[in-house]
C-alpha cells in the first residue's frame, strides 16, 4: 500500500472494474463457498477446479430481470478440499492400522517417486527458466519501464518476506517457547539454502525434515505440518498483495 509496486493510476482503474463484478457476491456467499470446497463432490475434479457462487441475470417478463445465485465450477485447484480429504484419509488409515498398510505404503512410494521426478525436472531449470524470461521480455514494449517496475516489485516482496521471516515468526516463536528464535533459525540454514536454490517446496521438504529432526522437533509434528505448509504456501501472504499491483502494471505495458 505504501510502496506501490504497480502503477497507482492503473490500480484505481482496476479497482473500479473489479468492484462491479465482485460487488454482486456477498461475504455470506464466499463463506459458504469455503465450506463447499472443504467437502468436494469429486476429488479428481478438485485438482483443477473449485466451486464458487456467481450471480446471473434472468429475464422473467420481457422487460424485468432478476439476479439469481448459481454454483459453478471455476478453473483453479481446490487446495482446501484436497487438504481436508488427505487429512481425513490419513486419520482413517491410522485408525485402521495393519489392514491399511498397503495403501499407506503406496502413498509413501508415490511421494518418493514424485519427489525424484521433481529433482530430475529441476535439472532443466537453468535452460527453461531463462527461456521463459526471454519470451516475456520479447513481448514487452517498454523494457526499461518494465525493468524498473520489476526491481521495485522484487525489493517490496523481499522486504515483506524479511519482516515475516526475521520479525513476525521469531516473535511468535519467542512468545511460545521463551527461547532465542535465531538459534533455531541457524539450524534451518541448509533448508533455507535449498529452498533458495531450487524455488521448490517439494524439493526442499526432505532437507527441512532432516534439519528439524536434528533440532529435536517431534517427527509426528513435522510429518503433518510441513507437507500441509508446503501445499498451501503459508509464507506467501505478502506476495499476494504485491502481485496484484505488479501484474496490472505489466499487463498495461504489454
Amino acid at each position: 500500500m505504501v510502496v506501490h509496486p504497480g502503477d497507482p493510476r492503473i490500480k484505481g482503474l482496476e479497482t473500479s472494474v473489479q468492484e462491479g463484478i465482485i460487488g454482486k457476491v456477498t461475504a455470506t456467499d464466499k463463506f459458504l463457498d469455503l465450506f463447499r470446497n472443504m467437502m468436494p463432490e469429486n476429488i479428481v475434479r478438485s485438482t483443477f477446479q473449485q466451486q464458487q457462487t456467481v450471480y446471473v441475470s434472468m429475464n422473467i417478463s420481457g422487460s424485468e430481470s432478476i439476479e439469481k445465485a448459481r454454483i459453478v465450477y471455476a478453473d483453479g485447484m481446490n487446495v482446501l478440499g484436497l487438504i481436508v480429504f488427505c487429512i481425513v484419509m490419513g486419520i482413517v488409515i491410522s485408525l485402521i492400522g495393519e489392514p491399511a498398510r498397503p495403501l499407506a505404503n503406496f502413498f509413501i512410494a508415490l511421494d518418493i517417486v514424485i519427489t525424484k521426478m521433481v529433482f530430475f525436472i529441476m535439472w532443466f531449470g537453468p535452460i527453461g527458466i531463462p527461456s521463459l524470461i526471454a519470451q516475456k521480455m520479447l513481448e514487452v514494449n517498454d523494457l526499461v519501464a518494465t525493468a524498473h517496475t520489476l526491481v521495485m516489485f522484487i525489493l517490496t516482496v523481499t522486504f515483506g518476506l524479511a519482516v515475516q521471516c526475521f520479525g513476525t515468526l521469531p516473535l511468535i516463536y519467542f512468545i511460545g517457547t521463551r527461547q532465542n528464535p535465531y538459534t533455531f533459525l541457524r539450524g534451518l540454514g541448509q533448508a533455507v539454502l535449498t529452498a533458495l536454490g531450487t524455488s521448490s517446496s517439494a524439493a526442499s521438504l526432505p532437507v527441512t525434515f532432516r534439519c528439524l529432526n536434528d533440532l529435536g522437533v517431534d517427527s509426528r509434528v513435522t510429518k503433518f505440518v510441513l507437507p500441509v505448509g508446503a501445499m498451501v504456501n503459508m509464507v506467501s501472504t505478502y506476495y499476494s498483495f504485491f502481485h496484484a499491483g505488479f501484474s496490472s502494471r505489466v499487463e498495461a505495458q504489454l
